[in-house]
């Protein structure tokens, strides 16, 4: 041992390697932690895109529908929304019901107001045309407030509310 050296004491060593091994535990945490955060990134800016893109075009095939193809038109529909959508409005999609009209939905422009990672809400603006056998159809615009929730990897329509 050389002249005027001074040896670290056990608590001092310890200390330190403890205060490193703490350093590498924070370090992993805020890696993980980022990693995690960046794929929710990544999740919620494709249910956005995808979302955006679907809404209108479900929208479009739950309300529209035919005299003389009803019962498809209806069948369809039910494919498109959630159990919940389909009970609270069995009625619009009872295929027993034929209407003597048939309406049409033609979507104009989507905006998202919230998207999560399994549902999205949205309001759809779409012109409607009702039309009767024998008449010129009837056109107006609507705009619906929808909910997109998936189900099975699919967005399915969870609620719709007319808001023009």
């Amino acid at each position: 041992m050389s002249v005027g050296a001074k040896r670290s004491s056990p608590t001092v060593v310890w200390a330190g390697l403890a205060a490193a091994v703490l350093a590498v535990v924070l370090c992993a945490g805020a890696l993980t932690w980022a990693w995690q955060v960046d794929g929710d990134d990544d999740r919620l800016a494709a249910n956005r895109s995808q979302a955006q893109q679907q809404a209108g075009p479900l929208v479009a095939q739950v309300f529209s529908f035919a005299p003389d193809t009803y019962a498809q038109d209806r069948e369809r529909a039910r494919s498109l929304v959630t159990d919940e959508f389909a009970e609270q409005y069995a009625a619009s999609l009872d295929p027993a019901a034929v209407p003597d009209y048939s309406v049409s939905w033609t979507p104009i422009e989507t905006g998202i107001s919230d998207v999560g990672t399994d549902h999205a809400e949205l309001v759809v603006s779409a012109e409607v045309a009702q039309t009767r056998t024998g008449t010129d159809p009837a056109r107006f615009v609507k705009a619906v407030e929808v909910r997109l929730e998936k189900v099975g990897g699919d967005w399915k329509l969870a609620r719709a509310d007319e808001v023009l």
